[in-house]
């Protein structure tokens, strides 16, 4: 049996454009600053943000809660997993600049929030371009305390990572 899953729900859209540039971009990012990071790590970094986002997306926006869709609606499409690639360069981004850095103790702290914060703005951003729909009264700063505890679980495995 195959499965055939759409390319898009209801056309291709401003949403579907702003995914595609938000990736290249943040790809083209990552990929031009100095590597600071052993491929492994990187490798890791980026499959711990992949993994981490797409169980807690699907875990609030589709299967237990439905707190919002994403893209075009409820419908899983192939734009809807365009949008955890966005999670890679972000993933990535993150442990290098803490890495770069150098960060310890309370700058670590600071660090997580200042980049919670910044991940509810990206947040917001998409949610301009209607790359999330919110449903049943889920409200954008819900999510800060999720990039708290994800980012804080991304420090903790990078430092177990970097013990190994």
């Amino acid at each position: 049996m195959l499965l055939h899953v759409k390319f898009t729900e209801h056309g291709f859209g401003r949403n579907d454009w702003f995914v595609i540039a938000a990736v290249l971009l943040f790809v083209s990012i990552a990929l031009l600053l100095p590597r600071k990071l052993p491929g492994s790590t990187s490798c890791l970094s980026v499959m711990f943000a992949v993994a981490i986002s797409s169980v807690l997306d699907n875990c609030t926006g589709y299967l237990a809660f439905d707190y919002y869709d994403i893209m075009d609606g409820p419908e899983l499409t192939v734009m809807d997993y365009m949008v955890y690639l966005l999670y890679a360069p972000f993933g990535y981004l993150y442990i290098y600049f803490y890495e770069a850095w150098r960060l310890s103790g309370w700058k670590t702290v600071l660090y997580i929030l200042l980049c919670s914060v910044g991940a509810v703005g990206f947040e917001w951003l998409c949610d301009l371009f209607d790359v999330f729909r919110y449903n049943d009264g889920y409200r954008i700063g819900y999510s800060f305390v999720i990039y708290l505890f994800v980012q804080t679980g991304a420090i903790n495995f990078y430092r177990w990572i970097k013990e190994k």
